[in-house]
């Protein structure tokens, strides 16, 4: 049950995103990274907050790594997918 994940530079979020509607995404600190995501229904943001979000992060110094959620057992929701979202200058800018 090994869990992949992908790369996506900012500018494809938009129509990533679109064209997944149903797609619940969410940032994982990275002190959760080790395991799969398994979060409270109370910790699920609400697409705005994703939104506000993505507007105030800073990309250019650290990529961000989203976790796809799914409603799973006993109330909770659980990550299907991973992707770390990267500048629009990544790989170039990371080899700086």
């Amino acid at each position: 049950s090994h869990l992949r994940g992908r790369w996506l530079r900012v500018a494809d979020w938009p129509a990533f995103h679109a064209a997944r509607p149903n797609h619940h995404w969410q940032p994982l600190p990275r002190s959760a990274w080790l395991s799969p995501a398994r979060l409270a229904e109370a910790d699920i943001w609400p697409p705005a907050t994703l939104d506000a979000w993505l507007r105030q992060t800073s990309l250019e110094q650290r990529p961000q790594l989203l976790v796809h959620l799914q409603p799973g057992r006993e109330g909770h929701w659980e990550e299907c997918e991973r992707l770390f979202l990267v500048a629009d200058s990544w790989p170039e800018r990371a080899l700086d």
